[in-house]
């Protein structure tokens, strides 16, 4: 209770107004409290009958905040105190999702961080004062999304229902005489329908257009998850190896469709020539142009190579696909591998083995690249988007002694986001690397005062190897010093090359903390992935 009354304090002092309940209130739906901090032992010894009974409250909070129209989903901060750190993620997993809580209104504080009453309001007042109002546009984003599929998908299965087998035969009849099957044609018109209703959706449309450049408050605070690789692959490939089975009649070779060479496991071909054309065997020559790919299997053990593989698709001549559990890269070099294979070829699967089919769009915008690289005048240029951060370095570095201490921030996933510019080259970190960030350098800072008066090399060495068994550990407010806020700014002049990947970003943090002296400077190096 004494660290809970630290809590109290530390908010009300920082402006919230709080109320302690020893157990679960009654909720008022009227009254919906902007922060929420619940403390909970989580381990396998906790009592989760009360804990279910939280998440349920929760959940209905949740689930409030998604049917109001002015409801703001609170803030939860969940502090807990458990011996095992990697048992305590689990368990604060599962609380979230038990709870329905979005992950960017959820933070876990464990009681063992020594600043742990200055984490938790720290938290609360960057949620009130930087974050609340930029989530609430993406809020605003997913609520409508949800809601406009969901009476879109009604509206649509209500026009199923009223088909009638004459309309069938019609589509089948009328629209398609020289072109694919049946079922291509009404799942296109279906999901053409799908996004016209959705465009058509005010609160999801108004929505969308009301977000502006508030990525930073998201850019590197949150783990990226499998969703956005799954969601590429969905919409990048119609069928996959599974789907195209003979008996449903769709090993037929027609445009889109992808082969692996069993001769040469690593190339990929891309059928490019037009469906009608195969269909109607009006190709005379009986050859069929495709893009060559080079083949690679991904490893995707982390989460962020994934991501960081499946968002390369936008600026990169690369395809990521999954076949089972397995993801695989295709690279078309350039789109400038053309060939022909005889269709007699393409159906022996002694030589080629049918992948699946890509989705018409992503294979048309392949087909007009290699034609474009046919017949191209110049060469376009790739814009970079993004590097994600897996290591922080920061040293202290004497003019007379060189580099004295060192100390790296890794969490074993993503620590940050570097995004360049035309001029300089942003770096967004989440709150909690930016907290271990200032307590290093307060540490790093103070330790030339401490080596003073220390003559004997190995008292210096036992000194700062007691300085990193304590993990830098130092009070202080770096963000005084240095603007932390929305990430530190590299210039043109501390940036190592951005232009392509870089090995490093290095900025000479000399000018934007207090002096040191003898030229002494701290020097903050971000390692991409």
């Amino acid at each position: 209770m004494e660290l809970l009354e630290k809590v109290r304090v530390g908010l009300h002092d920082a402006g919230f107004e709080v109320v302690l309940f020893h157990s679960l209130p009654p909720f008022n739906p009227n009254d919906v409290p902007s922060i929420i901090v619940i403390d909970y032992m989580l381990s396998n010894d906790a009592d989760y009958k009360k804990i279910a009974e939280s998440t349920h409250w929760l959940s209905g909070v949740s689930a409030h905040c998604f049917k109001s129209t002015t409801a703001t989903p609170p803030f939860v901060l969940l502090i807990s105190s458990a011996l095992n750190p990697s048992e305590t993620e689990t368990k604060a997993l599962e609380f979230r999702k038990g709870s329905r809580t979005m992950s960017s209104y959820f933070r876990m504080v464990p009681k063992a961080d020594l600043q742990f009453d200055g984490r938790v309001v720290g938290l609360a007042k960057e949620y009130h004062t930087i974050s609340a109002k930029k989530l609430l546009e993406f809020y605003s984003v997913y609520k409508g999304l949800r809601k406009g599929y969901e009476e879109a998908a009604k509206e649509i299965a209500e026009s199923i229902e009223s088909l009638e087998l004459e309309d069938l035969v019609t589509f089948h009849a009328a629209q398609l005489k020289d072109e694919g099957t049946l079922d291509d044609y009404l799942a296109w018109l279906y999901g053409q329908v799908l996004t016209s209703k959705l465009l058509k959706k005010v609160d999801f449309v108004k929505a969308g257009r009301g977000v502006g450049s508030s990525d930073e408050v998201l850019l590197g605070q949150l783990k990226p998850q499998q969703l956005i690789p799954e969601l590429f692959y969905e919409a990048s490939f119609l069928a996959t190896l599974e789907q195209t089975a003979p008996e449903c009649g769709l090993e037929k070779i027609q445009f889109a469709n992808m082969y692996q060479s069993l001769c040469e496991p690593k190339i990929v071909l891309l059928a490019v020539s037009q469906t009608c054309d195969l269909i109607q065997c009006k190709i005379t020559n009986d050859q069929v142009l495709c893009v060559e790919g080079a083949l690679t299997e991904l490893d995707v053990a982390a989460e962020a190579s994934l991501l960081k593989l499946t968002i390369d698709q936008i600026a990169k001549e690369h395809q990521v696909y999954r076949v089972g559990q397995k993801y695989f890269s295709v690279d078309w070099g350039g789109f400038k591998d053309l060939r022909t294979v005889k269709i007699g070829h393409l159906d022996d699967r002694r030589m080629w083995t049918l992948i699946g089919r890509m989705n018409e769009l992503y294979a048309l915008n392949i087909q007009a690249s290699a034609m474009q690289a046919v017949g191209r005048i110049g060469l376009p240029v790739v814009p970079h988007y993004v590097h994600y951060i897996s290591k922080i370095s920061i040293s202290l570095i004497q003019q007379n002694q060189g580099r004295i201490a060192t100390k790296e921030i890794s969490s074993g996933d993503v620590v940050g986001i570097i995004r360049p510019h035309k001029a300089n080259c942003d770096i967004f970190l989440p709150s909690h690397i930016r907290e271990e960030m200032a307590q290093l350098i307060d540490v790093l800072i103070a330790l030339p005062n401490a080596l003073k008066g220390i003559p004997n090399a190995a008292d210096v060495s036992a000194l700062l190897r007691d300085v990193a068994a304590r993990g830098f550990t130092g009070k202080g407010d770096m963000e005084r010093k240095i603007d932390f806020k929305h990430g530190l700014n590299i210039s043109r002049s501390g940036e190592r090359s951005t232009k392509d990947r870089p090995k490093f970003a290095k900025i000479f943090a000399s000018t934007a903390v207090p002096a040191l002296e003898n030229g002494d400077y701290l020097e903050i190096v971000f390692l991409p992935i």
